[in-house]
Formats: structure tokens, sequence, C-alpha cells
């Protein structure tokens, strides 16, 4: 029987799992950083750091999910400890700053293994951090399916949301083109041009739940993004995938491993504002076209990004 520890963000949403078999999992929310000075930040990291430590000598393994740089310094921490404890690192956020190389190649020898959402990771991990391509497991995002609406129809606008890394420029050049109705919520400014304000709402950045049911209301939901190392996951991709929704998404690091142009979604360049135009009037121009990607997509996500196939990925590297 393994024992796994697993540090997870205040903003978890994905449970516990039921059954892992010969492996127990303990789970361990970090408190909330919100409104902290930046020096509160630090002093609260590295005291959680060492309290995790010092907690890891009674694991065969330890988790961190969804953490930057910090990373590197619990896992040193665990390996003095207890160097027979494995650490294993989910969803890491990888920091504007690069560090130089021969620094961060040390700091991050502590870490086993890397479990990354998006496969282009597996490079920017090796260039930037010296990790070797080896300790790189690529698991999917997962998906709640019971928090996500399905077959509650259409409204006939496009929607779109998020702001890490969102390519609002290019969107809202495609909409104004083609005289698109939509509803978008960059959660910052974005200038939309006057003719097209009567047709594209900007709307305040929704709680996830409010999210979902708009998407779920939507006849496309564009995902536009631009390629980029740092942070930026995958969710309201699959949200809407997850809802049997038609997708046009760009093909950048955090979305091509989740779509297959033509089967799953439609596919454009990043920063191409006519190739993204034409797909969203071909998709809300064509309903069996719509229909038929939506199906996929639901099929595809439910079978591959499901919650227990997440959790049997992360048992398995944590033996």
């Amino acid at each position: 029987m393994s024992h796994v520890l697993m540090s997870t963000s205040w903003t978890w949403n994905l449970g516990e799992p039921d059954d892992l078999g010969e492996v127990t999992l303990t789970l361990l929310r970090r408190r909330s950083d919100w409104g902290l000075s930046r020096a509160a930040t630090r002093r609260g990291m590295l005291a959680y750091a060492a309290s995790l430590a010092w907690r890891a000598g009674a694991y065969d393994a330890v988790v961190l999910s969804t953490v930057g740089v910090e990373a590197a310094l619990t896992a040193l921490l665990i390996k003095v400890r207890s160097r027979s404890t494995r650490v294993v690192v989910f969803d890491f956020l990888a920091p504007r700053r690069e560090l130089p190389r021969s620094l961060a190649s040390l700091l991050f020898r502590g870490i086993d293994r890397f479990l990354v959402i998006r496969s282009g990771d597996v490079a920017m991990l090796a260039r930037r951090f010296g990790v070797p391509r080896e300790r790189c497991v690529f698991v999917p995002w997962p998906v709640r399916a019971d928090q996500v609406p399905a077959d509650v129809g259409e409204d006939g606008y496009v929607y779109s949301a998020g702001w890490a890394h969102r390519d609002w420029r290019t969107l809202v050049a495609a909409l104004d083109e083609q005289r698109l109705v939509a509803k978008i919520a960059p959660g910052r400014d974005v200038d939309v041009p006057e003719r097209s304000r009567g047709r594209v709402e900007v709307v305040e950045m929704p709680p996830p739940e409010v999210g979902r049911s708009l998407a779920a209301r939507a006849s496309v939901v564009a995902v536009v993004m631009e390629e980029t190392d740092l942070p930026a996951g995958p969710l309201v991709l699959l949200d809407a995938m997850a809802a049997g929704k038609a997708v046009v998404a760009t093909a950048v690091n955090g979305t091509r491993d989740y779509v297959r142009d033509g089967e799953t979604a439609l596919v454009v360049p990043p920063g191409d504002a006519a190739a993204l135009g034409a797909a969203l009037t071909r998709l809300i121009a064509d309903a069996e076209l719509r229909s038929s990607l939506g199906r996929a997509a639901r099929a595809e996500v439910l079978e591959r990004c499901s919650l227990e196939r997440f959790w049997g990925e992360v048992a398995a590297q944590c033996r």
C-alpha cells in the first residue's frame, strides 16, 4: 500500500477519488494568499513548504498541484526530510521571469515527475529548467461532467471567456468582420468597434457555474488564445466540449492536445482573424455540423478526460 499526500490550491474543485486500489490519498488544501502583500505571501509559502516537508516523512509520495517555482524549494526540503519520498508536480505554473539555466536545473532536480496538462510544456521544462523529457508525463486536465449542463438548446450567439493569454483582439476583429452576435467575458477592457456594440455584448467575468450556463446556451464557443509557455489551461475548452458544444479553437499550446480539427472542433491558426471568422460563420450557418462536432467532442472528453482516468494516472505516477 502506497500513502500519498496531495497538496492542492484553495481553488481545487476536483474532489477526492473514491478508490485508488493500492494507493491511499490525503488531500491538503493550501490557504489562499489573495490580498496579501508580496512579503506576506513569501513568508506563507516558506512556512507551508517547511510544514509540508516535515509531514512528507510519513508518506511514500507527495503531489504538488498547481504550483510555480516554489515547487522546487518544497521538493528539496522534502528530499532533505525523506530521500525516499517521491515528489510529483501536477500542472506546473511557469513564471514569466526566467532563471539562469544552471540554477534552475539544480533547483528542480528534487522533483521526480512532472505531470503536464499541455504537451508543449515538456519542451518548455527542458529548455527553461533543464528537466529531462523522461521525467515528464502528459495527463489531460480532468472534467467534472456532473457540473456541466448539456442538451439545453441554443440561443444563436458565440460565447468566449477567459483572461489567461486570450487573444481578444483577433476574436473581436473576426466577430466584427462577420457581423456575428456574441457574448464575451474577457475580464478586462476590450475595444469593440462601434458598429458591433449592438451585437457583441461584453459581460463581467462570471463565476464558473454561470460561465458554464452561458456556454451551454451558445451556438458556438470560441477559445482564442496566443501561443505561450506561461500558464493557460484548457478549462473553458473542456467544459464546452463536455457540454456538447461546437467549438472553434486556435492551434496553440493549451488547446492542440484536446481537439482534432474537423472531428471534435474547428481549429484555426493563432492570430488569423479571417480564418477564425470563416470558421465561426461556417458553424453558425450549419446546424448539422455543430451537432456532429458537439457530439464527438462530448464523447471524447467524457472518456479521455474523466476523473477516474485522471486519478488512476496520478496514482500510477506515485507508486
